[in-house]
């Protein structure tokens, strides 16, 4: 996330990995598309656990301080358009792909006020009366039942948007969101055939939510239908044709 002007305060190497760290890069977009190929296979089987905060008031944060709800499940929204840059509306349908148990239970990422979801205690290797939050979902696992998905009240969702083939720089491309809710813009990444954009929304609404996103490419203007649930990720390529 530093500045492309900065150098690297740790050392000269580092870059490419820390880039493709960032929110939205090719790297992260790309494990994202190949999550359901993967744990489609009869061998996999995936488990997907996630820390979060709550106080006498509900949920203080969605996340185990390091990572938010939405980056720990596996499961999320995927669409891919081709479109033209004067393209006035884009309907983008999305699949929601659902391979994986997902259980959430109060953590921090390392032990602090909260159990650590990184790590287990080495008690919990010997003694079937561990109270770490997640030890029972996991035993489980590794015994071949059944876990059931346990969710939280969620209202955050991220949306992942690559915009490819455009020949602009991140200068000359704007997203807004038009309809309710709230969208914060997180950092740009650059991919080597475009750039990408994370977002993150709120909403108190349950289910699959239809949001119009204002995307604004070299002064052109247009309008994106983009489909996205509190606790998950959207992920949306749109293909410029030339």
């Amino acid at each position: 996330t530093l500045p492309e002007t900065w150098g690297n305060p740790i050392s000269p190497i580092g870059r490419i990995e820390l880039n493709e760290m960032s929110y939205g890069s090719g790297t992260i977009r790309d494990v994202h598309w190949s999550l359901p190929q993967v744990f489609a296979h009869k061998s996999v089987r995936p488990l997907a656990l996630a820390g979060y905060h709550k106080g006498a008031d509900g949920i203080i944060g969605e996340g185990d301080v390091v990572v938010p709800v939405y980056s720990s499940r596996a499961d999320h929204y995927a669409s891919e358009e081709t479109v033209s840059i004067t393209d006035s509306f884009v309907a983008a349908k999305f699949t929601k792909h659902e391979t994986t148990p997902f259980v959430v239970v109060r953590a921090d990422h390392i032990q602090m006020t909260l159990p650590g979801i990184a790590n287990l205690p080495k008690k919990c290797i010997k003694s079937s009366t561990c109270d770490h939050p997640s030890i029972s979902a996991i035993t489980n696992h590794l015994k071949g039942r059944a876990v059931a998905s346990i969710p939280a009240k969620l209202e955050n969702y991220r949306i992942n948007l690559y915009l490819q083939n455009t020949n602009a720089s991140s200068r000359d491309i704007s997203v807004e969101l038009l309809d309710e809710g709230t969208l914060f813009k997180k950092a740009a990444a650059k991919l080597n055939d475009g750039i990408a954009f994370t977002l993150e929304g709120k909403t108190s609404k349950e289910g699959a939510q239809k949001y119009l996103l204002l995307v604004k490419v070299k002064g052109h203007r247009q309008v994106v239908e983009v489909s996205a649930e509190a606790g998950y990720t959207s992920i949306l390529n749109l293909n410029y044709a030339e």
